[in-house]
């Protein structure tokens, strides 16, 4: 392998880690909005907005580490 390749396999590994760190990011907080929403209000369902939002983020994090 060479020195070029290396680095490339070094960078896609930790890109791959901070997506799952990202997501886990995502599942928590959106699970902390969804406990909160279920503690308060049962009316409207406020967090689908901050969970779509913040799900295109995580596609579009996603697309950029797996895309060639």
């Amino acid at each position: 392998m060479t020195e070029e390749q290396l680095q490339w396999a070094n960078r896609r590994s930790r890109a791959k880690r901070l997506l799952c760190v990202h997501f886990a990011a995502y599942l928590v907080v959106n699970a902390l909005l969804v406990l909160i929403w279920a503690r308060t209000s049962a009316a409207d369902f406020w967090p689908v907005r901050p969970m779509l939002g913040w799900g295109i983020g995580v596609v579009a994090h996603a697309v950029s580490v797996y895309r060639r």
